[in-house]
């Protein structure tokens, strides 16, 4: 390659910050007395991102508290979604939050039957609790109509 078709290679690949491997190998420590006098480095490997790696999505399951184990050598909870599906997650009681009542709460105040909706967070195929709010269901309201009439007759007292 001609000295003028290589300064030009070189000139566009740096004003777009990248120099070819090829390039770079082939002309490594070669003199470039017409830039300033500086020499053609190896391209090093970026700089580690100061910025920490984003967080794992939380995600969320609504259900009823079928079991909760704070004593087994893994602790989980068993949730009964409402399609019926039956959530087996991890909890690390450390790292875990509770909610009852817009109030954080302790994680031995979870019981079974309790409705909740679970916060979690998937690593390595298992899924991790975040938080637990306790939710109440509404009660259905009775209704104000008066009772229907008995189609029954009556007995007539004399």
């Amino acid at each position: 390659m001609n000295r003028h078709w290589t300064r030009t290679l070189l000139i566009v690949s740096m004003s777009c910050g990248v120099i070819p491997a090829v390039f770079a190998a082939e002309h490594a420590g070669e003199s470039m007395k017409e830039h300033g006098g500086k020499t053609l480095e190896q391209p090093s490997a970026p700089a580690a991102s100061s910025t920490p790696a984003p967080a794992p999505q939380a995600l969320s399951v609504r259900g009823s508290i079928a079991a909760l184990d704070l004593t087994a050598q893994s602790p989980n909870l068993k949730l009964t979604a409402a399609d019926g599906k039956v959530w087996t997650l991890s909890v690390n009681p450390q790292a875990v939050t509770v909610w009852k009542g817009g109030q954080v709460s302790s994680l031995e105040t979870v019981k079974a039957g309790d409705n909740a909706k679970v916060r979690y967070t998937e690593k390595d195929g298992t899924k991790w609790v975040k938080s637990i709010e306790l939710v109440q269901v509404p009660q259905p309201v009775a209704s104000a109509a008066p009772a229907a009439a008995s189609t029954e007759p009556k007995a007539k007292s004399y």
